[in-house]
């Protein structure tokens, strides 16, 4: 009788437990994971002026967060080598031949996140020209990682080209 109650009492523990969202991995192999959808994503490109002719020295922002929290620049790189950018955006500058490429970023999604493009040395690279943004979502993009099957949705790789217009 008291073997019955202790087993009835434990499989009641374990179910409130379960209902709470308590449980055990039995497989050691088995992932458990709690959190959210993530995935990495590069932005690359060309910045022309509207001859097509390619602009050095253009600023690029890509950014990251899709709220309206600032929050500081921080970067680690993971125990894969993976940079990830926690907050904050990522700022870079055109080569000679007007591309530019991110590193890795990792994020929750690619939603509502814009790349922007302005001529910050004015007139002393070529002409001054208008600051011009794109919303990243819409850019062409191709996947160059699978997913896991699990919270990972794999990689990403952006094109946004543009062409900046003078003032």
């Amino acid at each position: 009788m008291k073997l019955e109650k202790k087993t009835f009492v434990a499989r009641l523990c374990a179910a409130v437990l379960a209902l709470l969202g308590f449980a055990s991995c039995e497989k050691v192999n088995m992932r458990c994971e709690y959190g959210t959808p993530s995935m990495d994503f590069m932005v690359k490109g060309t910045v022309t002026d509207e001859a097509s002719n390619p602009l050095e020295g253009i600023r690029v922002i890509v950014r990251k967060e899709t709220d309206n929290q600032p929050r500081p620049n921080q970067s680690y790189v993971d125990y894969y080598g993976r940079y990830h950018m926690v907050g904050g955006d990522d700022t870079l500058y055109t080569d000679v031949k007007g591309k530019y490429e991110t590193q890795v970023i990792d994020a929750f999604a690619v939603l509502e996140q814009k790349v922007y493009f302005d001529d910050v040395d004015g007139v002393a690279g070529g002409g001054a020209f208008k600051s011009d943004s794109v919303v990243l979502r819409t850019a062409p993009n191709k996947q160059y990682k699978k997913g896991d099957g699990n919270w990972y949705n794999g990689g990403y790789e952006y094109t946004v080209d543009v062409q900046l217009q003078k003032k």
